[in-house]
């Protein structure tokens, strides 16, 4: 009695058929300007998910997470997982900068309506002028700003749960450079200038105006009373 192989009995798996990649593709992959310009993108888009983070914590928590991105970047904390420390590193320290930006942000603000009346030549002061600013922050998206501002954004997809949209910066020029975000917590970053910020940053930016007269102009356009 003559038994069967196990290999002549069972199916074989056919071969996949390796699909080569075009000489145009692989050159394209390793041009040194590709590499530097994806290397770009992503940073920015890094840096924008790190302040988008920071600007939603509360006082406290961007105290706490000031202190614990420190700690992480100047090696006081130890690394549990496999990864790169220096890309770990690297990640706490463009937090750390992050929540260092929203802090002084946060004091800039508070001085300022420390400072200022409620009330100037008729019209609401800067006290009140935040809160109207934060109204208009959840009404009133940066790509609908940037229309509303002579401005065309194209949708490209979606980043983190948000509809991504890119345009021309209205900084530095730079085409197709700057990148916006819709809801929740909307803001916008510039992959060539690196300037940013949230839908109130960018009236100030495209109209050279200060704040109270970006946020009274947006909260006309988004049907905010201010």
């Amino acid at each position: 009695m003559i038994l069967a192989s196990p290999s002549s009995t069972q199916a074989q798996p056919r071969d996949r058929q390796h699909v080569a990649e075009s000489p145009a593709l692989a050159a394209w992959r390793t041009d040194p300007a590709v590499i530097a310009q994806t290397a770009r993108d992503n940073e920015a888009r890094a840096v924008a998910e790190a302040r988008r983070i920071a600007s939603s914590r509360t006082d406290e928590d961007l105290v706490y997470d000031r202190r614990e991105c420190l700690y992480w970047t100047m090696g006081f904390r130890n690394y549990d997982d496999d990864g790169d420390d220096a890309t770990s590193r690297e990640h706490y320290r463009r937090r750390f900068r992050a929540t260092e930006r929203e802090i002084r942000r946060r004091l800039v603000l508070l001085r300022d309506a420390v400072s200022s009346p409620d009330v100037v030549d008729g019209r609401p002061g800067r006290r009140d002028l935040v809160e109207v600013a934060q109204r208009v922050k959840e009404v009133l998206t940066v790509p609908d700003a940037l229309v509303d501002l002579g401005f065309e954004p194209k949708r490209t997809g979606a980043s983190r749960g948000r509809e991504e949209w890119h345009c021309s910066c209205p900084v530095c020029g730079g085409v197709d450079r700057l990148i916006s975000w819709g809801q929740p917590d909307s803001n916008w970053t510039c992959r060539q200038c690196r300037e940013g910020g949230d839908v109130v940053k960018l009236a100030q930016t495209v109209l050279r105006v200060d704040f109270p007269e970006a946020t009274r102009r947006l909260a006309r356009l988004a049907g905010v009373a201010a």
